[in-house]
């Protein structure tokens, strides 16, 4: 059984209850203010979604109003505000019991809080409250109680820390870039000395006469054409 819009109660029910001349054991019914109706069968849970469970009737002893109470409550004490509740009834998994989930929305349509309360007992079974207001890296803060105190603490240690900023702006501080190797000093290495080479001469010419230490002058001839004359082929007599 659901319902939206409760302020605190909503105007119209959704019903689904087991029905086993439905082909699908399932059926529709809506309720609203004097009135119900039947709006079928239902095929959206079996075979592939079955339900959870299905509800004692001899357990519900809480009903829509007293279910709201409770989840203001505990909406009061975590210091929560909200504008609307969205109601759920259903069975607890693996059981028969009454299970009431109050989601509690704010004025600008967004989820603030879900409050799980037994339809049996009254008892609070869970709770979880949203804070839009501080956000980590864009996501807002979640406070669920069925988080047990060694998880939260854990989550809380391994959570990457929050960016850096500099100087009130958008920018964050970058990691320092690695050091470079160190490398151990070396002595400084001897360069070989420049020996100069000896200027040619021009072709055709003789070199300047050579100083004591230098190179013999090299000369260089033209070269003699060949002025052979060929023989003629011998005749026969």
């Amino acid at each position: 059984m659901r319902a939206q819009d409760g302020q605190s109660q909503p105007w119209e029910w959704e019903i689904i209850s087991h029905n086993h001349l439905s082909p699908n054991q399932l059926r529709y019914y809506w309720v609203g203010g004097q009135e119900a109706t039947d709006e079928g069968d239902c095929d959206d849970l079996y075979p592939l979604k079955p339900p959870a469970g299905f509800i004692n009737y001899d357990k519900f002893l809480l009903d829509s109003n007293a279910a709201f109470t409770v989840a203001e409550g505990a909406a009061r004490a975590a210091r929560v505000g909200f504008d609307s509740v969205n109601y759920t009834l259903r069975a607890r998994e693996l059981s028969d019991e009454p299970l009431w989930i109050l989601d509690l929305v704010d004025a600008r349509d967004f989820l603030v809080g879900k409050v799980y309360v037994s339809g049996e007992t009254g008892s609070i079974l869970r709770t979880l409250w949203i804070d839009r207001k501080e956000r980590f890296r864009g996501a807002p803060s979640v406070d669920d109680s069925a988080m047990s105190a060694s998880i939260r603490q854990s989550t809380t240690e391994t959570s990457p820390s929050p960016p850096v900023i500099l100087n009130n702006s958008s920018s964050t501080a970058e990691p320092a870039p690695p050091a470079p190797p160190m490398v151990p000093n070396r002595p400084p290495q001897e360069t070989a000395p420049q020996v100069p080479m000896p200027s040619s001469p021009a072709p055709g010419s003789a070199a300047s006469s050579a100083s004591s230490g230098d190179l013999p002058p090299v000369v260089i001839e033209p070269a003699v054409p060949d002025t052979t004359i060929p023989l003629p082929p011998p005749t026969e007599p």
